[in-house]
């Protein structure tokens, strides 16, 4: 479970302000909205990547430290360098 309450994620504008809310472990969850409200640095500061400037994030249990919670979960984002480098060709060695 990832349990979020009253996070404030501040860049050069306030992204995302007293956010609350939990995850449950096995579930599909999504965050639809528009370019540039915060998902990506959500999601940074979720996995470690980004401090919050105020509230608590818990990930899976009180527990665990950033560096073991880095180790649990995993953040990818995408890229266009990475499109252009794969080809789909599939080589064997």
């Amino acid at each position: 479970m990832i349990s979020i309450r009253d996070l404030d994620i501040k860049t050069n504008t306030l992204l995302i302000e007293n956010m609350s809310v939990d995850f449950e472990t096995a579930t599909i969850n999504g965050i639809p909205a528009p370019n540039g409200r915060g998902k990506s640095t959500l999601f940074k500061t979720i996995v470690g990547l980004r401090r919050e400037n105020k509230g608590t994030i818990q990930v899976l249990s009180d527990n665990l430290t950033k560096k073991d919670i880095k180790r649990q979960l995993f953040f990818y984002e995408s890229s266009n360098w990475l499109n252009k480098t794969l080809t789909g060709r599939i080589t064997y060695s």
